[in-house]
Formats: structure tokens, sequence, C-alpha cells
């Protein structure tokens, strides 16, 4: 079966993970978004966020995973938000907020993990994916203890 993409083309399923945002450690206030990474599509890029639309079909459905830690490590709880901006910083959509509860589910068994079907809005060349976090207390998010994943739809040339 050809799993066509965003804009019809032949798709490939893949995933970004936190190093695709970014390394190192952020700094995060109570209250407040702060932003983690981002992703820079390049030239020609192109791709829909998650995959699979089946309920209830664990492989056929994309699914979302991430685990803040700092670096001691110790778990950082809060609310990771996702937004597409503009290569002038506007931001053009908001894709969601989740609980870390929510997301910090299994590491390994997808069947664990929250699920994130296919959906609108697509995003293309020369914009951003912007990952950003707020904590219940004030934090320093380190990238190499923590872990982020994100199903994604990507179109092929």
């Amino acid at each position: 079966m050809t799993v066509l993409g965003p804009t019809g083309k032949r798709a490939t399923r893949s995933a970004l993970t936190l190093a695709d945002f970014g390394s190192g450690t952020v700094a995060c206030t109570a209250g407040q978004f702060t932003q983690l990474g981002s992703y820079q599509l390049a030239a020609g890029e192109y791709f829909a966020f998650g995959y699979g639309v089946q309920d209830g079909m664990d492989s056929a459905q994309g699914r979302i995973y991430g685990k803040f830690q700092t670096s001691s490590p110790a778990e950082i709880k809060g609310t990771l938000r996702i937004r597409i901006l503009s290569s002038q910083n506007k931001e053009l959509a908001d894709l969601g907020r989740w609980r870390t509860e929510v997301l910090n589910t299994s590491a390994s068994d997808r069947r664990q993990q929250t699920p994130f079907p296919f959906r609108e809005p697509f995003a293309q060349e020369d914009r951003k994916l912007v990952i950003e976090f707020d904590p219940d207390s004030t934090s320093t998010v380190s990238f190499s203890d923590s872990a982020l994943q994100l199903d994604m739809t990507f179109d092929n040339d």
C-alpha cells in the first residue's frame, strides 16, 4: 500500500526527536513557556504531523512521547507546547499542549504512548517547528537526560 503525504506525493513515516530541536540545557521559569528548541524546515521539505487516522489500530496511528528531566536526573512536570512559526517568527499554528504526565508513558511500547494521528496544518519550507515548555516549578531541562519523539509524515521528492 502506498502512503500519500500532505501534497499527495508518495510519503514516508518518520519521527523527530529532541536532538532535532537542539542540545545542552535550557533554564525554564514556572508559569511561562520557554522555547526549548526549534526545527527549521529545509527548502523543498514538507510534512504533516502524526500519521494514520484509525483509532484503536496501534500500528496505524502516530504517537508522541516525551520525558523532561534535569541533569540529576529528576523528572520535571509541566506542559509541552508545539507551534509552527514563520521565518519572521510569527505564529502560524498552535499544534497542541500536553501535560508531561500524559506524554511520559513508555519509551519503547508504542501501544502505551499518546496517540498523535495525522493532522493539519502542514508545515513547509521556511517554517520552524518550535517546542516550548512550562514547568510546574522553575527547573533546567537537560537534553541529554530528556526525550521527545513526534511521529511525522514526510513527502518524498
